[in-house]
């Protein structure tokens, strides 16, 4: 039986042997279009669902994705000579069954003659043969399409005109032309921002430039550069998660505008959290590690502040996982979640189950020494509970406890027992069980462990068995479980606010990391032996 592959562009073949077939711009997918600003940074997948079941959705993307012509609005699954169009730039041609040469090139002049007998307005030819074939969209009517798109793209300058330019040439005869420098391709805006541009001479013929995104003007310039400023907060309808394309439009001195070829994809942010108003009298100690001092009462936390906190929490366990932390939907989770966190008072909380803590998680277990206390922080703010949803500060379910003999070592103790001695016992006890038996012992894939916390080891190693090979960005890879994209949002918003309370407004709380230090140096010398 021969091997399905893809078709990409009429050149590369991708197998689709594989769980889970990524498409995009960002680097990481499999099939990667880097320099095309058409396509979004995740735009479609393709899912093998097994014995040649193969299923495509796109993922929100902001040009689009098209199966033989029909723009794809749910999940649908593929067939042998299937034609996907990613962003209206990229073909991808779905390819079940062997072909020979001679057939391959019959089919492409069969198309060639149908496309023929489309424009001329004559009857849709048929192929010959006894099954119908599925219709195929030609990248001719794509390039036509966009064409039209672009002749009708509006810019306001003073009043709304549109624009004509397909090829960034301007009809006074002006061969100037200009691409974008700054910002780049892929950047998040939270803040206002200049956009400069590089032109080719003769530049003189340009007296006026027009920027516009998604097609419509939010700036222009008169004046040599032609640098113009965007302010995310002016334009708060594009804090959605999705790519926004930027693009220049060059206007000579008889009024003639040319939209310019080369755009740029953007996300915007103007999403903050408000940082808590610390409590009267709180004072801060300078020199305690993670906080800002000097940062101001009443401040604000932006995206990229988020995304910066976030990705100094990785490191701090072993593995190291490369994971992708500028997923936007991430982000906005995650700095929704923070305003939870920021709560006075956890740290003091915190240091009364410092001993149980370190003596269960670190010295017995051996698990990375943040990880009890960021779980803890992150289901309970070290608030021990006892109700349907679990018990202790983990919050673990009494039923799994019990069924697993995790309390095998708690004497007359419970989970839900003040002192957390037992809930320490039973919770580091599961977390070395599932990352022994569900993700076989590979810490590098941490947040996927605190995503299936609550499982049954075995179910989780199930669960992991789904995961696609390539699942650095987690967010992505757990979008279609809302639960365990909460678990890891929670959990990256309790940490950051944990190790950064100055930056919450918290200035009485001290960083987690501090409950730990002294059980990280005892631990290292035990690890070396």
């Amino acid at each position: 039986m021969p091997e399905p592959v893809l078709l990409i562009d009429g050149e590369d073949r991708i197998p689709l042997d594989r769980g889970l077939i990524t498409i995009g711009r960002a680097s990481d997918n499999v099939i990667a279009f880097t320099e095309d600003s058409n396509v979004s940074r995740y735009h479609a997948e393709i899912e093998n669902r097994g014995e040649g079941d193969y299923w495509i959705f796109d993922l929100n993307s902001s040009n689009g994705t098209k199966v033989n012509g029909e723009t794809l609005t749910v999940e649908k699954p593929l067939f042998d000579g299937d034609v996907v169009i990613i962003g209206g730039s990229h073909k991808i041609e779905v390819v079940l069954t062997e072909r020979t040469d001679d057939a391959a090139e019959e089919e492409e002049e069969q198309t060639e003659e149908e496309e023929t007998a489309k424009e001329e307005g004559a009857a849709e030819v048929q192929p010959e043969s006894e099954a119908p074939q599925k219709p195929r969209l030609s990248m001719l009517f794509i390039i036509a399409g966009l064409a039209l798109g672009l002749a009708v793209i509006a810019v306001g300058v003073a009043l709304a005109v549109y624009l004509s330019g397909g090829g960034g040439g301007l009809a006074s005869g002006c061969e100037a032309s200009a691409r974008i420098v700054k910002p780049e391709n892929g950047d998040i805006l939270d803040e206002a921002t200049d956009i400069e541009i590089e032109l080719t001479d003769p530049a003189e013929c340009v007296v006026q430039t027009a920027y516009t995104i998604d097609d419509k003007v939010v700036a222009t310039s008169d004046t040599f550069p032609f640098k113009a400023s965007i302010d995310p907060a002016r334009v708060p309808g594009l804090s959605d998660g999705l790519d926004h394309t930027l693009k220049v439009v060059l206007i000579d001195a008889d009024g003639n505008q040319a939209v310019q070829p080369a755009e740029i994809a953007l996300n915007f942010n103007t999403l903050a959290t408000d940082s808590p108003s610390p409590t009267p009298g709180g004072g801060q100690t300078p020199g305690t590690g993670g906080q800002d001092p000097q940062q101001p009462q009443g401040s604000q936390v932006s995206l990229t502040d988020t995304k910066s906190m976030a990705e100094r929490i990785i490191p701090q366990f072993s593995g190291q996982a490369a994971y992708v932390t500028g997923n936007p939907g991430f982000l906005d989770a995650v700095s929704r979640y923070t305003a939870e966190y920021a709560e006075p008072g956890f740290f003091g909380r915190a240091s009364k189950y410092r001993d149980v803590i370190n003596t269960e998680f670190i010295q017995e277990r051996a698990l990375d020494p943040p990880l009890g206390y960021l779980l803890a922080m992150s289901r309970s703010k070290f608030q021990p509970t006892n109700d349907q949803k679990g018990a202790g500060l983990w919050r673990m379910d009494n039923e799994l406890v019990l069924e697993f003999n995790y309390n095998g070592l708690c004497g007359a103790e419970t989970i839900a027992s003040p002192t957390q001695g037992c809930a320490a016992i039973a919770s580091s006890s599961y977390l070395k069980d599932m990352l022994l038996k569900a993700f076989g012992g590979d810490s590098g894939d941490i947040i996927y462990v605190v995503a299936a916390f609550g499982m049954k080891p075995l179910e989780a190693a199930q669960w992991r068995q789904t995961l696609p090979e390539e699942r650095s960005d987690f967010w992505r890879v757990l979008e279609r479980d809302p639960q365990k994209q909460e678990a890891v949002a929670r959990f990256f918003a309790a940490s950051i606010v944990a190790e950064n309370p100055g930056r919450f407004g918290l200035q009485d709380d001290k960083p987690l990391s501090t409950l730990y230090r002294d059980a990280m140096r005892q631990a290292a010398p035990a690890a070396g032996n």
